[in-house]
């Protein structure tokens, strides 16, 4: 299964979700924005989530 990009609209900043192939990963939506009209589109990179440490947990090498 293709994984889903998001993409926002640069002018009117609504968001849209494009089922995409690994190899069109850079590849925005060919529709124009349904609010504005506009075709230009930037990609939202969201970020990996982040693993917290605990107190006790040592050097950084996962000893519990």
């Amino acid at each position: 299964m293709p994984p889903l990009y998001e993409w926002q609209c640069e002018h009117c900043g609504e968001k849209k979700e494009v089922l995409n192939s690994f190899d069109d990963y850079n590849k925005p939506p060919e529709e124009s924005c349904k609010t504005c009209e506009e075709t230009r589109w930037k990609k939202i990179i969201t970020k990996p989530p982040q693993a917290t440490k605990g107190g006790n947990w040592g050097g950084g090498k996962g000893s519990w």
